[in-house]
């Protein structure tokens, strides 16, 4: 007979999407990252576009960029999105990379 400890941790994962098209038919109208496995708390959302300038800015895990800056649509574009979250460890981890804002 042989004994081992299993210890079953939760499952940490994170989607982001890289295109959106917020134009208003239901369908891809925000950019919303999703996951599980991280503290609610601790979540940060960043929308910067090419000049390095934040346009967005989230801490709440349920929030979502609806593509418009300062209360106007933006232009069609390819933006840059940093995500920080803390898994139920208490380790930090950080997503960095590209979304592109579709108009039709």
């Amino acid at each position: 007979t042989a004994f081992q400890t299993v210890k079953i941790t939760p499952e940490f994962s994170i989607y982001t999407p890289n295109a959106f098209t917020p134009n208003g038919d239901g369908i891809n109208d925000v950019f919303a990252p999703r996951g599980t496995g991280f503290k609610k708390t601790n979540y940060s959302l960043y929308i910067y576009d090419r000049w390095g300038d934040i346009i967005y800015e989230n801490h709440n895990e349920n929030g979502s960029w609806d593509g418009r800056v300062n209360g106007k649509p933006a232009k069609q574009d390819v933006y840059i999105y940093r995500l920080d979250v803390e898994d139920f460890f208490d380790a930090p981890h950080k997503f960095v990379g590209r979304v592109t804002l579709l108009r039709k």
